[in-house]
């Protein structure tokens, strides 16, 4: 109940942000067109008078602050919106050493596949009376469900992030529930070990996701800081330029 109320709230403060977005770019749009219609304007100054020059000057400033304050607003909802998500993730290391974590959790799978320690047969199985037709029959079942989960669990580890993490978790054991389900007619089993290993790669891809958009909104946020020092300097030197 609680992960499907924050999947509600993070949801419709993307919704804003969707919004926010369209209408920034529209606004950048905009402002495009203003600059190539400044620029025209520029090479013919002289036959505009002081007045229509101020004039022009404050529809840029007009333009330029309504550019900054959507900006601001879309930082601030993105902010809002990565608080929420990590309100409960308290991750004390950097992204690498989530990565490092990863490689040493795929070569313990691997380790286990080489082994063949992931499962177990708990009865010999025969083949028209031929217990080696038999041992080949288990290793292609055995094959078919373990390969089928790791494509499976590669493709849910690409696309894990926050709001995703507890449903693709419950997929995986689901899954590897219903390939055990029907091994356990041939006499194997699936070990537990190695389905938690995939939900700790889960779990390290998801951590790797935070701390990388933790580092991108922290350059955005100082984009956002440059650009706006930026239109205030522009705003300073319009200022100037008007008083001379």
């Amino acid at each position: 109940m609680f992960n499907n109320k924050l999947k509600l709230i993070i949801s419709q403060q993307q919704a804003t942000i969707d919004t926010l977005n369209a209408k920034l770019t529209l606004n950048k749009s905009n402002m495009a067109l203003k600059d190539s219609q400044i620029d025209e304007l520029k090479s013919q100054l002289s036959k505009y008078s002081t007045e229509q020059l101020t004039e022009l000057n404050q529809q840029i400033l007009d333009k330029q602050y309504e550019l900054s304050k959507l900006d601001s607003q879309l930082n601030q909802k993105e902010n809002e919106i990565h608080l929420t998500s990590l309100s409960f993730f308290d991750l004390p290391y950097s992204s690498q050493y989530y990565k490092d974590e990863l490689k040493l959790n795929r070569l313990k799978q691997k380790e286990m596949l080489i082994s063949k320690a992931n499962f177990t047969i708990s009865d010999k199985w025969f083949v028209n009376g031929n217990q080696k037709e038999g041992n080949k029959l288990c290793t292609f079942l055995i094959s078919i469900c373990v390969n089928s989960f790791n494509q499976l669990s590669d493709a849910t580890m690409k696309n894990v992030k926050v709001s995703n993490y507890q449903s693709l978790y419950n997929k995986l054991t689901r899954a590897y529930k219903n390939y055990n389900d029907n091994l356990v007619n041939f006499n194997i089993k699936l070990n537990e070990s190695y389905l938690e290993l995939k939900l700790a790669e889960l779990e390290l891809n998801r951590n790797v996701t935070i701390k990388l958009d933790e580092a991108k909104e922290e350059v955005e946020r100082m984009i956002v800081e440059y650009v706006n020092s930026e239109i205030e300097w522009y705003k300073g030197f319009i200022e100037k330029w008007e008083d001379e």
